[in-house]
């Protein structure tokens, strides 16, 4: 199971200021693992990785041109996985289809057209939440939020078969986190507020989190966790108030995905990742040193300066956010092709840079990475990484590069 975790919508993107922090290859110490128990819970406490990974040059494949045969022409990407024969699929979704290359980046073939039929995909859902998935290395299952299904596709690309997630009385809504070696797992936002500063509601919601069978059916609600931290606030326009809500800056905002056979949540404001089996017990805790900076008046210019630039009349619109006291410690969570648990640190401003962690099953913090901050990524394995790449001109490109090992014990 390979898959990166998608909780984010578009505002998540856009308005999460991200600050990364951590030890140089250089200045880290040595690999120090502390294993605990606490009422049958493992704990899991890592000082530093066992090795670190650099990305190398030039990419070893590459997809997506500035004008020329559609095939190579990508908007909106998704997502990309590597197949067991060296064969990359990518899921576009202006228009939403899935295509085959080969290792050289050649077109093979290509799948789906907009639409709700066998096949087809749904623009409108495409853009919020168009995952792919390999389950044997060959075929591939591609889920589509808006109706909630799963499409498979055979080794060749040729249409098999659809289900959707028989959701019953759970609600609208439900993104897919994760796929288990059998099973989905589904999160659901569930809006819960709470006073906040004058003039404003703060809350932070919950995700209740479900798991399905292979078939769609719904098996049990796993758990509930702590989500994302937002405001409400208020705008005046020429057409009058409006009221919105929006994530607050630094503040941690909750994760989960499968990973193998358990659940994996992040909820904390600490470097703590829970570790839960499929009926929701706690197995593990996973913790690692690391320095949360703090949030300062000069952050959170920053943050504005990034955000909005010299645009100073959309900074006055903003109400004063109820700004955490630390910026918390990871913004998004993948299971990576290598069977490692990946967590992304937020970037420091100003750095070129994101830094990843990635965790084995027993706990330990295995391998650390950096990645250049305009990639999107998408999938990492033991000597690969697979992302999207956009230019100044929003051109994008999928390219896979090699990892390589740089240190360790």
């Amino acid at each position: 199971m390979n898959r990166t975790t998608r909780l984010s919508t578009n505002a998540l993107v856009a308005l999460v200021l991200t600050t990364a922090l951590g030890c140089s290859p250089q200045d880290a110490p040595g690999p120090t693992v502390t294993r605990s128990d606490s009422a049958g819970v493992a704990v899991v406490f890592s000082r530093a990785p066992r090795q670190y990974r650099v990305v190398s040059e030039p990419a070893s494949f590459s997809i997506g041109l500035v004008s020329g045969e559609p095939e190579y022409l990508l908007d909106d990407v998704s997502d990309a996985l590597l197949l067991s024969d060296g064969r990359v699929v990518v899921a576009n979704c202006t228009p939403p289809v899935l295509r085959w290359y080969d290792g050289n980046g050649e077109y093979l073939t290509g799948t789906g057209r907009e639409g709700g039929g066998p096949g087809e995909f749904r623009g409108g859902a495409c853009r919020r939440d168009f995952q792919i998935h390999s389950v044997d290395g060959m075929r591939v299952e591609a889920w589509e939020h808006s109706p909630g299904r799963i499409q498979i596709f055979d080794g060749s690309g040729n249409y098999e078969t659809t289900f959707a997630m028989r959701k019953g009385d759970l609600g609208p809504g439900g993104s897919l986190v994760g796929r288990f070696d059998a099973g989905y797992l589904l999160a659901f936002r569930r809006g819960f507020r709470r006073s906040g500063p004058t003039n404003s509601t703060s809350w932070r919601d919950t995700l209740e989190l479900h798991v399905f069978s292979t078939d769609g059916e719904h098996e049990r609600l796993l758990a509930r966790s702590p989500g994302l931290t937002l405001i409400q606030f208020e705008v005046q326009t020429a057409l009058g108030v409006i009221r919105d809500a929006t994530i607050v800056p630094f503040a941690p905002f909750g994760l989960a995905t499968a990973w193998h056979e358990t659940a994996v949540l992040a909820p904390s404001e600490q470097p703590e990742l829970q570790v839960l089996d499929r009926t929701g017990n706690l197995e593990m805790l996973i913790r690692w040193s690391d320095e949360q900076q703090p949030v300062t008046r000069g952050l959170i210019d920053t943050y504005l300066d990034e955000r909005f630039g010299n645009d100073g009349e959309a900074r006055r619109q903003l109400p004063e956010y109820p700004y955490p006291d630390r910026v918390h410690p990871y913004n998004l969570i993948l299971t990576g092709a290598d069977g490692l648990l990946w967590v992304r640190r937020p970037r420091v401003p100003g750095s070129p840079a994101y830094v990843w962690l990635g965790f084995d099953q027993t706990g330990e913090w295995a391998a650390q990475l950096e990645v250049p901050r305009d990639w999107r990524v998408f999938e990492i394995g033991d000597a690969h990484i697979l992302a999207r790449v956009s230019d100044a001109l929003g051109v994008e490109t999928v390219v896979m590069h090699e990892l390589v090992v740089t240190g360790g014990p």
